[in-house]
């Protein structure tokens, strides 16, 4: 087996994302496991912290503004042997980012692969702001000027024009793994029916041995988790919901921010806002591992970020998911489970029922059924993990 030079890029690592750090942590460790004579760099906006903790070789985040400048990527990539873009939704949240870094690589002749991919029913959703503001005002200008609507055709027009990208970069990679069967059906859309269906990379990551957050002998302890991305839009419900929920003094709220900045600095400030704060736990981690280690010690998690969600059930803690996309719906249906609403309209209701429901068996049958879904999940990482270990091993020996 030869040695293999591999860059990780393609998603916005470095950015305060512990989802994304969580996914690169493992996809390493999957790597170095099935090609142990490989030599890793990641493109990563943290390249010191980054290199200290995963023991890599780092080079500046390409892709994600501010960056540099995908010329002098050209002149890097030629010292690589592949490029693998990993996990996270980033098919659909922000194609053309990691696709450009992808047509970068094909053209300067390097080798490039997709492993444990996501992808959302809606394509690029997170465009810049002062980018959707201009189209927008071009579009309402069309529209006075020539008495004629074309928003709807751009909207499709850029939908054919990225879905054809998808597929040329696809069609032109060595290998492509991803998450879930939904992410494979909607790349049929796109044209590209040779995908194979693995599962997420971190269900192979470990709870770490501590926890910030204990068990109490009668107390229930409900982890929350919201996107600052796509915030929950009737704060003034969500707050009701949590003071209802602390009103109980044998109820404790666990919140769990997913980005350590942006989600951190808003529900801080929802925090703040209620009444029992000796009921409520504001978590400041930034490790995966802990962070997992928190939501075992959880009776039940509720979020809006999928990444919590996996973590959760990871431990077999029972997950109530708020839909930001259809990824939280295609999660939680193998558990046969439900969305409890969409970060636009949340049934705020339907989530005391839900944290009520599993208070009734304390989350007995939600294991039951974790049990056996992450059996099947499993098989399905270890089969892709043994293309992804044949294509390694192929490539080496050129």
């Amino acid at each position: 087996m030869g040695s293999l030079k591999v860059l990780l890029g393609g998603l916005p690592l470095g950015c305060n994302n512990i989802g994304i750090e969580a996914i690169v942590e493992c996809v390493i460790a999957i790597l170095r496991r099935l090609h142990p004579d490989i030599d890793i760099t990641v493109s990563t906006r943290n390249e010191t912290g980054c290199a200290t903790r995963l023991n890599v070789h780092t080079i500046p985040l390409y892709g994600f503004k501010p960056a540099p400048k995908l010329r002098t990527l050209s002149k890097i990539i030629r010292n690589y042997d592949l490029l693998i873009w990993c996990g996270a939704n980033g098919l659909s949240d922000y194609p053309d980012s990691a696709l450009n870094l992808l047509l970068c690589a094909q053209k300067q002749g390097v080798q490039t692969l997709l492993w444990g991919l996501g992808m959302d029913s809606d394509l690029n959703p997170y465009q810049p702001r002062a980018y959707r503001n201009i189209i927008e005002r071009l579009l309402d200008a069309f529209n006075h000027i020539c008495n004629l609507d074309i928003a709807a055709p751009f909207a499709q027009y850029r939908q054919r024009r990225l879905q054809k990208k998808i597929y040329n970069v696809l069609e032109n990679s060595l290998l492509v793994v991803v998450r879930d069967p939904e992410t494979a059906e909607l790349l049929k859309y796109c044209g590209f029916t040779r995908s194979i269906v693995g599962a997420d990379s971190t269900l192979h990551l470990e709870a770490a041995n501590e926890s910030p957050v204990q068990r109490e002998k009668g107390i229930f302890k409900i982890g929350f988790s919201l996107s600052s991305r796509k915030p929950i839009a009737d704060f003034a419900g969500l707050r009701a919901l949590w003071r209802r929920l602390i009103e109980n003094p044998a109820q404790r709220l666990v919140l769990i921010p997913m980005d350590s900045y942006a989600d951190f600095k808003l529900m801080d400030g929802l925090r703040r806002q209620l009444p029992h704060q000796d009921r409520i736990q504001m978590l400041a981690c930034t490790e995966p591992s802990i962070i997992q280690a928190a939501a075992a010690n959880c009776d039940v998690v509720v979020s809006s970020r999928l990444i919590l969600l996996i973590l959760a059930a990871n431990v077999f803690t029972p997950i109530i998911g708020i839909e930001s996309g259809s990824k939280i719906h295609n999660w939680l249906r193998i558990f046969e489970l439900k969305p409890v609403g969409t970060v636009a309209n949340c049934n705020f209701e339907r989530v005391e029922e839900a944290i009520a429901g599993f208070q009734v068996d304390g989350g007995a049958a939600f294991r039951k059924k974790a049990a056996f879904v992450y059996n099947l999940m499993r098989k399905r990482l270890a089969l892709a993990e043994e293309e992804l270990k044949s294509t390694l091993q192929k490539l080496s020996e050129r």
